[in-house]
């Protein structure tokens, strides 16, 4: 795909517990999963993805251009 990348944001609102270190990612692109408070997302979160969850979880307004 032209080294583009691809950003799907699941919501999921109704979980148990996850445990992260019971995170394994399965496929071989996927370098690390991890779970994170919204107020410590980790260091090169990118500003695309805040503006996602901005817009789910902050009522944001929803802009088209990432």
């Amino acid at each position: 795909l032209g080294g583009r990348d691809h950003v799907a944001l699941f919501v999921v609102r109704d979980v148990p517990a996850i445990d992260p270190g019971a995170l394994i990612p399965q496929a071989t692109e996927i370098a690390e999963a991890g779970v994170f408070p919204l107020d410590g997302l980790p260091q090169g979160t990118t500003g695309a993805v805040r503006r996602r969850l901005g817009e789910v979880f902050a009522g944001k307004p929803i802009d088209e251009t990432w």
